[in-house]
């Protein structure tokens, strides 16, 4: 018998998700804010390509299902959570694969255990528009081997890495400090250096010290990364801020990243035209001439 999948935001993540699973045979029900609203008629048509059946309610997502997967943004994970928990029965699995720093996690744990329902904590560990399905998933928590039995004949990549709440958003939070520093370095470098008219020898010295990288399409690549998912990635990285904090350390770099990327949403929201821009000569000159409106505060980010 097919695995019966319930999915809690219908975004680029519980897209890749949902159209994967499916296509693998999986039954698969999914729930967006969006989608009673007209706002959300991409999202039906969506689920509807990819074989998902698109539910006004949260309760019709997960009703039946043997398993929930929440893929929401990392500000909505808790409140996703509680409201799965008003529907979750006992012995359904709850997913919680949202950038969450391991305390928030914890937290989501112990709503959903509350209902008799199995929380399972999940991190993914690479970028899912690229890899869909198959991108990494580290799990964590006493019901993680019965997600991965469940997931795994449907093209899912999963690894258990321990059964302490917070041990996979620990892996990835971490991880998220370097990758998401190294964008933000390579964001306001480029930023900087063509109002000088110095990036493309600043990309000649990068590839001159670093040749197995193309950096002028990395930084094309980053632009757009993070032109389009800026509020998204600052929302994690401030859970990685709380998760450096929480170990004890001051989260410096965690914060600056956060401001970093969420001066970048700031840009594409002044100009749209920079949406999902993949190509950082364009983008940098459009928010250079837009850093006499965005005011003092994003040009100290910018500069």
């Amino acid at each position: 018998m097919a695995a019966h999948i319930g999915i809690i935001g219908y975004g680029e993540a519980g897209r890749a998700f949902g159209a994967g699973l499916a296509r693998a045979g999986a039954t698969v029900a999914t729930y967006d804010i969006l989608i009673p609203t007209p706002e959300g008629a991409s999202i039906r048509e969506n689920a509807a390509a990819d074989g998902v059946a698109a539910c006004a309610a949260a309760g019709e997502a997960i009703a039946g299902a043997g398993i929930v997967l929440s893929l929401v943004p990392a500000d909505a994970a808790r409140s996703v959570a509680s409201e799965a928990a008003g529907h979750l029965q006992a012995g359904q699995l709850f997913m919680d694969m949202n950038s969450v720093s391991p305390r928030e996690k914890e937290t989501g744990a112990a709503i959903v255990g509350a209902t008799g329902a199995r929380y399972v904590e999940a991190t993914i560990m690479e970028p899912v528009i690229e890899n869909g399905v198959a991108s990494e998933v580290l799990l964590a928590g006493p019901a993680a081997a019965q997600a991965q039995e469940i997931l795994g004949p449907y093209g899912m990549v999963l690894a258990v890495v321990g059964e302490r709440f917070g041990a996979a958003a620990a892996v990835k939070l971490c991880r998220s400090v370097i990758v998401k520093g190294f964008e933000a370095i390579l964001v306001e470098s480029m930023l900087a250096a063509r109002q000088y008219g110095a990036d493309g020898a600043v990309l000649a010295s990068l590839q001159k010290s670093d040749p197995e990288i193309d950096w002028a399409a990395r930084a094309d690549y980053t632009f757009e990364r993070v032109l389009r998912h800026g509020r998204r990635r600052a929302a994690e990285m401030r859970f990685a801020g709380e998760a450096v904090s929480d170990a004890g350390y001051p989260p410096r770099m965690s914060e600056a990243i956060a401001a970093l990327q969420d001066a970048m949403a700031d840009f594409t929201e002044a100009d749209r035209a920079l949406f999902g821009l993949a190509d950082y000569k364009t983008a940098a000159d459009r928010i250079g001439a837009l850093l006499p409106e965005i005011g003092s505060e994003a040009r100290a980010v910018s500069r």
